[in-house]
Formats: structure tokens, C-alpha cells, sequence
């Protein structure tokens, strides 16, 4: 492939390859890869993941559900938290209840790579899995 070239397409093909050769089962819905990746954290049996693919980089999100009603706790806890990450961003989905981590792997002209790639997935399922983890021991417990 002609790296000055290299687009969307190019990404996408990429992942789909990347996933496939991990044995990693994924959904392709509105233009994003969806999967639900097995994790044995406490009461978090498993964390949703998207990864939305654009030519100059591939959006990944990881997504926890949690049980308080205490938006407002819920969101200093978030932004204390956020004010401490290097990477990514925290965020609350009011609505359905759902924690989220979302950090970025820029692909600026070329593929991330297979490591970066799944060292991002992996630091996702990481980071939301924490953050399920104080949401509930400090508003819960």
C-alpha cells in the first residue's frame, strides 16, 4: 500500500484485518466497529467497545455500566479523574447509565500499527473498568 496515499478505507481494512487475526468477534453498525470484550472485575462482566475509523485517526471508545442515580457525584468523580489522566477522556451518559473512556490513535498518513492499536483497546477497557470500579466503591460503598 502507498503510504501517501493512505486513508479511511485504508484504516479500515486495516482493523478489520488486525480483529480478524485476533480472533476478536466485532459488529460493523453505522460506521463503527462494535464489540463486547470479556473482563472479570468484581460485578463488570464485560465492557462494550466502538472503534469509529476516519482517515486521520481511529476513535475508541469503551463503555461500563454503573448503578448510581447520583449524577452530580458521578460527575465531580469524573472530573477529578479526568484531571488526572494523560490520555483519553472520561465521560457519564446520563441517560442509559453508561461510563466512558474515549482516547484517539492517530493514523496520519499511514497505519498505527497492530501494537498501538491494541495497546489503545486494551488501556480503554482498563481506564472504564477503574472508573466503574471507584464509581461504585465511593458512591456505593
Amino acid at each position: 500500500m502507498n503510504h501517501n496515499t493512505w486513508g479511511m478505507e485504508d484504516n479500515i481494512q486495516a482493523l478489520t484485518e488486525l480483529l480478524d487475526r485476533k480472533n476478536i468477534a466485532y459488529a460493523r453498525r453505522e460506521g463503527a466497529f462494535v464489540m463486547l470484550l470479556p473482563v472479570d472485575r468484581g460485578d463488570l462482566l464485560d465492557v462494550k467497545l466502538s472503534m469509529t475509523v476516519r482517515t486521520t485517526a481511529i476513535c475508541v471508545n469503551a463503555y461500563a455500566p454503573v448503578t448510581s442515580l447520583d449524577t452530580i457525584q458521578v460527575g465531580r468523580l469524573l472530573n477529578r479523574m479526568n484531571c488526572q489522566q494523560r490520555r483519553g477522556i472520561f465521560q457519564y451518559d446520563c441517560d442509559d447509565g453508561e461510563l466512558r473512556f474515549t482516547q484517539f490513535v492517530s493514523s496520519n498518513g499511514e497505519w498505527a500499527g497492530d501494537e498501538t492499536v491494541m495497546n489503545t483497546i486494551q488501556a480503554g477497557i482498563d481506564a472504564v473498568c477503574r472508573l466503574a470500579e471507584a464509581v461504585e466503591n465511593e458512591l456505593n460503598g
